[in-house]
């Protein structure tokens, strides 16, 4: 994805923590004790949970685990089957094997990305065809984990899922490994990590339906906006989608999207050289930023 950056006053960023309110959200929570995040999680999943400093460790944690070779290959799908996929997932295939967008005699494990959240419209047939196989099916939760495929949460299909906290949460790091038995023997760094994040992350375990519901509020706002000018989102949000932190935007003018973006504060992409925007849309927004960005992309129209 092709980010654009800038120095603008009040930028309104992607990730969620950049906004977090500065009275906090500890106001939410009373000094009764929390769980740790593996048990929580382990509890919400029904599964056993592993932290990792971030969503691609997961993924490598994953890889490590089931002895391929460099010739073997990982097969990569995702919900909208653009050609492109996340350097975060190539590149961390590439340190074991190969990625490939095809299933072939040197499959070795399936990786699905539910992008944007929207949960994989072939994920039961998926994970038919890995058991078939006697493959692990790796569902990629990073953009959510908390939409529902035919009622079942994501990360609860497969044989292991992966999450990336900073695209749901007001955190800078973690990573959650969801699945069967793995071991993991952090570096003396990842070490460091992982224990910053278990001070800071737990008080904010229990808002993921709040966070969501708001998240949707968002997303149904800025389709609103930009059906006045004729536009519409890559999706049509649903009860059962947890969107991400990101509102993905078709347009032809994409390229004066991005330029104009800059020069409005906000962060903006093109998702993996389509004609597809990518614009913030996360919880800790207010209806003040949502028209700020439909502002940017209407004074391209």
């Amino acid at each position: 994805m092709i980010r654009c950056y800038h120095d603008k006053i009040s930028p309104i960023f992607f990730l969620p923590y950049y906004h977090l309110p500065s009275t906090d959200i500890r106001q939410h929570f009373n000094l009764r004790p929390t769980p740790s995040i593996e048990d929580y999680f382990g509890d919400y999943f029904g599964r056993q949970v592993l932290l990792t400093p971030n969503g691609s460790m997961a993924i490598s944690v994953i890889l490590s685990s089931l002895d391929l070779n460099p010739g073997d290959e990982i097969y990569v799908t995702t919900t909208f089957e653009k050609p492109n996929v996340s350097s975060c997932v190539t590149c961390t295939i590439f340190n074991f094997c190969k990625p490939s967008r095809v299933l072939t005699s040197k499959t070795k494990a399936i990786l699905v990305v539910h992008e944007f959240g929207v949960p994989h419209a072939r994920l039961d047939d998926l994970a038919t065809i890995a058991k078939q196989k006697s493959i692990p099916l790796i569902e990629d939760c990073a953009h959510t984990i908390d939409s529902r495929f035919n009622g079942e949460m994501v990360g609860r299909i497969g044989d292991y899922a992966i999450c990336s906290l900073p695209k749901i949460f007001p955190v800078q790091q973690g990573g959650l490994l969801i699945g069967k038995n793995v071991t993991y023997k952090p570096t003396v760094i990842q070490s460091k990590i992982i224990d910053q994040v278990r001070n800071i992350f737990p008080k904010y375990m229990s808002l993921i339906k709040e966070y969501s519901d708001k998240k949707r509020t968002n997303f149904r706002s800025l389709q609103s906006k930009f059906e006045r000018i004729s536009l519409k989102p890559l999706y049509e949000l649903n009860e059962d989608i947890s969107p991400s932190f990101h509102f993905p935007l078709v347009t032809d003018k994409f390229e004066d999207v991005i330029e104009q973006s800059s020069q409005f504060g906000i962060d903006c992409g093109l998702w993996h050289s389509t004609n597809i925007v990518v614009l913030p849309a996360h919880q800790f927004l207010d209806e003040e930023h949502l028209e700020r960005i439909f502002e940017l992309v209407k004074s391209v129209y």
